[in-house]
């Protein structure tokens, strides 16, 4: 026999310490690498081979021999974050790293430093080559927060001088040579002003690209134009610089989400008048006419930063979360790191997370490139694993800019996003996977101009009957809010609900939390008014129809402008909750019974709430995220425990049926986090106990199975005083004995009563005993004995207290085992 205590010391902003449950919750990924830059070495690509490249991955640089199928250590030393990557035509490698440029002549198994300047704080962020001169160099510089320049050497980096054009002020944005004019070249000024030569950098014309407040990011000629990205516009010049025209966005996707933000533009060599540019939002886009307008390019839609193109096509993408490289099905897979650095994998930010409830290995992810509270501005990648996360997998071909992601009850996996509208038609901003690929099924006849699909549910009835919430932007502050219904599996939809709603940045979510009477799901979501505040809805809007009809719950005290989620359902159907987003007070949950029409305060409160998930296997058990962690308690408050020493903010919560217990999933800045919390056995009566000397009832729970051949079953006391002996008994009838020789408790089991007295042990500093039971060796009266199929005992645990400076003992309440095979 093992007793064992648990330790966990886990601040809830400042609350007391509380109890783990089970094993600590583990991160399972996603993780990824950050791809800086990449570069393909001139001249490597030859029949059959897709080349040599170098990517830049923090402060490290490896290359790639076979177009990204896997990647190796160069021989840069320990170096500054890396800036730039830059090939000359020779081959020469010049690495931009600190204040040093690197360079390599043997293809990157060695590296000599040079120091431009010796300026203090100087940080190297350009560096360009001449296309026909490798002695010719040019690089950018950053001093301090705004200031910087232009450096060159004609040497090779032997020497350097300071090459800016009359009138430059402020940081460098980008340097860019013209390949079919080599000694014309622009250097682009971080705001307002460009500047352009056509004698490589003896005189220089400026023009001005763009208006106050933008900030350039990128700049390449494309034939006899100029291509120039900004933080909001993409701009084309055809006159040199005499004139700048803003291209118009891209028709079948949101401006928003289309052309500003390119962070990488680069012309076609082998094909006239072609261009590609990379978005964090977007995507990739192709242009044929030399980059007065842009088309969608067929690939993966996820957040881009670089890319090469090899003979046209895009062989490599660095993201965000690392390189992808095209497979030879046309697929992108992602280049894992060498094992020597793994640990430059960090993990993923994810915005939203779907467990399938069928195999809850299975999981979707939808990452971001950065945390933040516009997720459905910034989500670009989709994620999977069949593996509960020990490996991930890039969906390459999921839709471009999910909002949201959601299994259904078959497996089928949902994701939202936003598109601008073509006739009203919006089927492509839903769409569902199967094993034989991506269906759009969004509706075909919604207002406006651009529309959000914002969240979808399934029927947990009906696998064909579908729920979506779709806006369509008004003005600068107000959205049209539609909830659509599908009865055939998005061939066709109804508009069910019609209302005006603020324009957020959270966006509004569906909760099925129950069936009525006559089996249609009972719905409930959130309408932000327009004259509300920042955080939250102010009307709950409940269906108890499946949607047919709504009733408005408003008016209620509780919510005003901090309510920012409502969730039901789990194993308590009918039930609501609502969460208090309170980014400074301690707020308690809110409980409905009666769909919303009345709410009561209930369980420990907590500061900024973002999610509460009801346990789909315990009665009463909910999982809360804070951005202090996950707590999993009852609606009641009865007991509060912490779910491990999550790192990072929680946005969300996710739980799922498992064998052995219940999988439960918190995810946001560090990734997805994992735990299974063990099932509970036996029935729980004579409750609550009567409170000891912390103030709290202590509670006992069985976790394990009741199965005799698994012998699996673990008493576990909890909320005792810290460091009080305990001692579980055992009896074979359910009694009352109301303070049993003195005890501040109650004695709730009689009969044959056992002891475990050799297993008596100290709660600890946390107030949790532990004890696991070996079902074949059972104190009893007199020995021990087996339990046997069909038997049910009573378990209770007994504990040392001290009330008012009277020593006495206390009891938890006890739990009933019906024991099977």
């Amino acid at each position: 026999m093992l007793v064992r205590t648990v330790l966990v010391l886990f601040l809830l902003l400042g609350e007391a310490a509380v109890a783990e449950v089970g094993s600590p919750a583990a991160q399972v990924g996603p993780r990824g690498y950050p791809v800086i830059d990449v570069h393909y070495v001139p001249g490597s690509a030859g029949p059959g081979m897709p080349g040599t490249a170098f990517v830049a991955v923090g402060s490290e640089l490896f290359r790639t021999i076979n177009g990204g199928q896997t990647l190796e250590v160069t021989g840069l030393p320990s170096a500054d974050p890396i800036q730039d990557v830059a090939i000359a035509a020779d081959g020469t490698l010049y690495v931009a790293s600190g204040n040093r440029i690197l360079i390599s002549t043997d293809g990157g198994a060695s590296f000599a430093a040079t120091v431009p300047t010796s300026a203090g704080q100087v940080i190297l962020e350009q560096v360009e080559v001449h296309p026909t001169n490798a002695q010719d160099i040019w690089v950018g510089y950053r001093q301090g927060f705004s200031s910087g320049g232009i450096l060159r050497s004609t040497d090779g980096g032997q020497s350097w001088s300071l090459a800016p054009p009359a009138g430059w002020s402020g940081k460098c944005a980008a340097i860019a040579f013209d390949p079919q004019a080599p000694d014309r070249m622009l250097l682009v000024r971080h705001s307002y002003y460009a500047y352009l030569s056509t004698d490589g950098g003896a005189t220089w014309t400026q023009t001005a690209y763009t208006n106050a407040g933008d900030t350039a990011l990128d700049a390449t000629f494309v034939d006899s134009h100029i291509v120039l990205s900004t933080s909001s516009r993409l701009v084309v010049t055809t006159d040199d610089g005499a004139t700048w025209s803003t291209i118009p966005g891209v028709a079948s996707i949101p401006q928003a989400f289309s052309l500003p933000g390119a962070t990488r533009i680069m012309a076609d060599p082998s094909t006239v008048g072609r261009a590609v540019l990379a978005t964090r939002v977007g995507g990739l886009f192709e242009s044929t006419d030399s980059g007065l307008s842009w088309s969608p390019l067929t690939g993966p839609t996820i957040s881009a930063d670089e890319f090469v193109l090899n003979s046209g096509d895009v062989s490599m993408i660095g993201t965000p979360y690392g390189l992808l490289h095209r497979t030879a099905s046309g697929a992108y897979g992602r280049a894992e790191l060498p094992a020597s650095a793994v640990g430059r994998m960090a993990p993923l930010d994810v915005a939203d997370l779907s467990i399938d409830p069928g195999q809850s290995n299975r999981m979707a992810a939808l990452v971001r490139p950065t945390p933040t509270s516009t997720s459905y501005l910034s989500s670009s990648a989709l994620m999977t694993t069949a593996n509960s996360g020990a490996s991930w997998t890039f969906d390459s071909a999921c839709p471009p800019r999910p909002i949201s992601v959601d299994h259904g009850p078959n497996g089928d996996l949902y994701v939202t996003g936003s598109q601008t509208l073509v006739n009203g038609d919006a089927s492509e901003c839903l769409q569902r996977w199967t094993p034989a690929g991506w269906t759009p099924i969004g509706p075909t006849a919604v207002p406006g101009d651009t529309v959000w699909c914002w969240d979808v549910e399934v029927s947990p009835t009906d696998p064909l009957e579908l729920f979506a919430l779709t806006a369509s932007q008004i003005n600068a502050f107000e959205q049209q809010l539609l909830f659509l219904r599908s009865l055939d599996g998005g061939v066709s939809w109804q508009t069910s609900d019609s209302l005006t709603s603020e324009l957020v940045q959270s966006f509004p979510e569906i909760t099925i939390f129950g069936t009525s009477p006559g089996g249609a799901p009972r719905i409930a979501y959130i309408q932000r008014l327009p004259s509300s505040a920042f955080y939250g809805g102010e009307a709950l809007r409940v269906s108890d129809d499946g949607g047919s009809t709504w009733a408005v719950r408003s008016g209620a005290s509780y919510f005003d402008n901090e309510t920012m989620h409502v969730s039901g359902g789990g194993a308590n159907p009918g039930r609501l909750y609502a969460a208090r987003m309170s980014p400074q007070d301690l707020q308690p949950l809110q409980v409905s019974d009666d769909g919303g029409l009345t709410w009561r305060a209930e369980g420990t409160p907590l500061t900024r709430i973002e999610t509460v998930t009801a346990s789909t296997d315990e009665s009463n058990t909910l999982y809360r995220a804070s951005y202090g962690g996950v707590v999993r308690g009852t609606y009641s408050g009865a007991s509060v425990e912490t779910l491990g020493s999550i790192t990072g903010s929680v946005s969300g919560t996710r739980v799922a049926s498992a064998p052995g217990g219940t999988i439960v999933a918190a995810f946001g800045s560090s990734g997805v986090w994992l735990k299974t919390v063990p099932a509970a056995s036996g029935t729980s009566y004579c409750g609550p106990a009567v409170p000891n000397s912390t103030g709290a009832s202590a509670e006992l729970r069985m976790e394990g199975t009741p199965s005799l051949s698994a012998n699996a079953l673990t008493l576990v006391a909890r909320r005792l005083p810290a460091g009080s002996t305990s001692l579980a008994i055992v009896g074979d009838a359910e009694t009352f004995t109301a303070q049993p020789g003195g005890s501040f408790g109650n004695l709730c089991l009689g009969g044959a009563i056992g002891r475990f007295t050799p297993d008596a042990g100290s709660s600890g500093p946390d107030g949790t005993y532990q004890l696991v039971l070996d079902l074949g060796r059972l104190p009893r009266p007199g020995g021990t004995a087996s339990a046997f199929p069909g038997q049910t005992l009573y378990f209770q645990t007994w504990f040392r207290d001290a009330v008012g400076g009277t020593v006495a003992s206390n009891f938890t309440d006890a739990v009933s085992v019906l024991f099977t095979n």
